[in-house]
């Protein structure tokens, strides 16, 4: 559940993990990402070049909510694959390197798809540079969380595991006290 710093964020607000918990896992990240730019540099001759980097003629505003927009694509697919208990629950790892995947195409060549705050810093702070909007790339996937967690509760609120009542099948009916 702590694949990503996006993702501890969303699971503090919808109470899934505790504070303290979430803010382990953001600082285990942060450090896993800069060991892993140290790791990727000291490997591969010439220059580090993981980095992630506005292109494509991307303004911040827009690289803010391209960040934003992915991560909550992301957060969404984590929050139902892996906190909701279903069938598709065996295939959740699959599915989530699929939205990943899909992430990391739409977004690289505008944003070079950080999706993640750790995935972004590491680089910066084994190269010593940040650049002036380095700032979007924790902003746009901390919004996302916040939005993800607010849709996903709002969608609990609205019980929407019951808009699909009778479509599981009578063993997953059964389990929830339906048939």
């Amino acid at each position: 559940m702590g694949e990503i710093p996006r993702s501890p964020i969303a699971l503090v607000l919808i109470g899934t993990i505790p504070p303290i918990r979430g803010a382990l896992f953001v600082v285990a990240q942060l450090l896993g990402g800069i060991v892993a730019a140290a790791i990727a540099s000291a490997l591969f001759p010439g220059p580090l070049t993981v980095g992630t980097a506005l292109g494509g003629g991307t303004s911040i505003a827009q690289g803010v909510f391209i960040e934003m927009f992915l991560t909550i694509f992301l957060v969404l697919t984590v929050l139902f694959l892996a906190i909701e208990k279903q069938r598709a629950t065996f295939i959740a790892p699959v599915l989530f390197g699929l939205a990943l995947f899909v992430a990391m195409l739409a977004g690289t060549y505008f944003t070079g798809a950080g999706l993640n705050p750790a995935r972004s810093f590491g680089p910066c702070v084994v190269l010593a540079s940040f650049h002036g909007y380095h700032w979007i790339y924790w902003v746009g996937p901390g919004l996302g969380s916040i939005v993800s967690a607010g849709l996903y509760g709002l969608m609990k609120l609205l019980r929407y595991e019951e808009s699909s009542s009778g479509q599981h099948g009578p063993e997953i009916e059964m389990e929830n006290g339906r048939l």
